[in-house]
């Protein structure tokens, strides 16, 4: 690809851009959604971890790998609906004989609205879990994660992409997004939450040291019985003194 093919790429994620700044109510919306989904999940772990439950690491820890994961998916416009009305609409026949990919242009535009979103989301989601949790992880882990995030979400926009050319046969690409999604879901957030609670649960403390401690708390019960028992003797002998 040459430096001319770039820039016009180039173009068309300036462009999407401008659209996206211009166009704040959406991205308004996206971050009371996500400083809603924080405080629910806060609120629902913190309760967990006060009733004494088993819970697969720190309810702050929680909340900010939530941030984390919301803010890529939350990141990611889904390209996939415009390039299925283009398709539905017969708009992509004109578009076709441009002297630009459709293709490429069509994530060059998505990638514009990324980097939009991106520094607006990721601010709402730092301020929203330090709110919420009153702590913050170290500076080098939020480096990391940062382009990783970014990568994350383009990667995401890719398959949104595949999605929305899936028109060209199907017609409707909505249930496969929904499948692809929910298996995104399962495969990769349920699977890793499961594996912490089976890796928490192996960590149970067993029989043995339960009796261990039920000795201990029987013993201590008896010790603290005889001594208020013999408190009250010293204090009824006084009295009848």
């Amino acid at each position: 690809m040459t430096a001319a093919q770039c820039a016009k790429y180039v173009a068309f994620a300036r462009i999407s851009a401008t659209q996206a700044r211009r166009e704040r109510s959406e991205l308004y919306g996206r971050m009371v959604f996500f400083a809603v989904i924080l405080g629910v999940f806060s609120s629902l772990w913190r309760a967990v971890a006060e009733a004494g439950m088993p819970v697969a690491a720190d309810s702050r820890s929680l909340v900010w790998y939530l941030a984390a994961t919301e803010w890529i998916l939350l990141s990611a416009p889904p390209i996939h609906i415009d390039i299925q009305e283009a398709i539905r609409r017969g708009d992509v026949v004109y578009r076709l004989g441009h002297p630009a990919s459709f293709v490429v242009a069509e994530f060059a535009t998505g990638l514009g609205v990324l980097a939009v979103r991106t520094p607006f989301l990721g601010l709402t989601a730092c301020l929203c879990a330090f709110a919420f949790t009153g702590w913050m992880p170290p500076l080098t882990a939020l480096l990391i994660v940062v382009p990783f995030g970014f990568v994350a979400s383009a990667l995401i926009m890719a398959l949104c992409l595949g999605t929305g050319l899936l028109a060209f046969w199907l017609q409707d690409v909505a249930p496969v997004y929904w499948v692809w999604q929910k298996l995104m879901f399962v495969l990769g957030g349920l699977s890793c939450h499961s594996r912490c609670i089976r890796h928490s649960s192996s960590r149970r403390p067993s029989s043995r040291h339960f009796r261990r401690c039920s000795r201990r708390r029987r013993r201590s019960c008896w010790e603290l019985i005889s001594s208020r028992q013999e408190r009250c003797s010293e204090v009824s002998s006084s009295g009848a003194a």
